[in-house]
């Protein structure tokens, strides 16, 4: 209980550290070819011309790239800066552990969530969450030993949201993928429209202010094939038992979507002649809570790295 106590405490004292040293650091669109020392071992948050986003930087050299996508803060533009403060402080010590550079967007109200699921969908008021990501990673490539375009993502609930619909419309960007509990899939069904399936679709984002963005979406199966490739592990606690409101499969919880989802992928990819690399992982007595789920994906993200940098090994 103590020893629960201290390590409670520790982080508070982190976060708040960080809160006063964080100061927001004003960022071109120019890529970044070197890093500060002052930034290393230090988690700031930076601004660039797609929004905020947090940035850690171990010392030695930098085998990949990590973006960890939060889940769905309250309403106001700071919110989203905490709550990726808060993802972003489970995952330092892995980052040294296995020489990562970590990114968490903070997808803010405005900008990414306002219209119609926002972020989780991909959508963006200026700029698409998803290329908001992309921009992201690419401007650390000159600092990333033997940088080749992709990288790891992990998502939580909405933020899983976003990342299975990421891996469908980017799959040639990653290296592996964790989704922790999202309530929404984008299933290999043609008969459901995106985001939650592979029919087209169409509509006007109200993002306030009189901006209704047109958006008219029609997916590419080979999307759906592309991402049973992607080493992809999906995290549910065994207690995450309530009901997801979700498009054409309603009165499911997160544990029976994340059935079907594994099911539907490897019976998909078995009809285009491959196996898939999609697989499910349900962690005993864990809750929706990501600091009941966090250990498990740890293990399966070290699992993912291990074997993608045991295959760049020399014979």
């Amino acid at each position: 209980m103590t020893a629960f106590i201290i390590f409670g405490l520790g982080l508070i004292t982190l976060i708040v550290l960080s809160l006063f040293t964080a100061v927001p650091v004003k960022a071109a669109a120019a890529e970044i070819t070197a890093i500060p020392e002052k930034e290393r071992n230090k988690f700031p948050l930076k601004e660039s011309p797609w929004g905020r986003y947090w940035q850690f930087i171990p010392d030695g050299p930098i085998e990949d790239v990590l973006v960890v996508v939060h889940g769905t803060p309250e309403v106001g533009d700071c919110s989203s800066v905490k709550l990726s403060l808060t993802y972003i402080s489970r995952w330092l010590e892995f980052a040294k552990q296995h020489q990562l550079i970590v990114l968490t967007p903070a997808f803010d109200w405005d900008n990414y969530q306002m219209a119609e699921g926002g972020f989780r969908n991909l959508y963006g008021r200026h700029c698409g969450a998803d290329e908001f990501v992309i921009n992201l990673v690419n401007r650390y490539k000159h600092v990333v030993t033997d940088f080749d375009g992709r990288f790891y993502l992990y998502g939580h609930s909405a933020g899983g949201q976003f990342s299975g619909r990421f891996s469908i419309r980017r799959p040639q960007l990653l290296k592996g993928l964790i989704l922790s509990a999202p309530g929404r899939y984008a299933f290999p069904d043609e008969s459901l429209h995106w985001p939650y399936g592979m029919g087209k679709y169409s509509t006007g984002l109200d993002w306030g202010n009189g901006y209704v963005q047109q958006i008219e979406i029609e997916p590419d199966l080979e999307g759906w094939v592309k991402a049973s490739q992607i080493p992809t592990v999906i995290v549910v606690g065994s207690n995450d038992l309530s009901l997801q409101p979700h498009y054409g499969l309603e009165n499911m919880t997160r544990i029976d979507l994340a059935v079907k989802y594994t099911a539907d992928m490897k019976a998909f990819a078995a009809q285009h002649g491959k196996d898939s690399l999609i697989k499910l992982r349900i962690v005993p007595g864990a809750t929706h809570d990501t600091d009941t789920t966090t250990p498990a994906e740890h293990e399966e993200l070290s699992a993912l790295i291990a074997a993608n940098r045991t295959k760049k090994q020399p014979l």
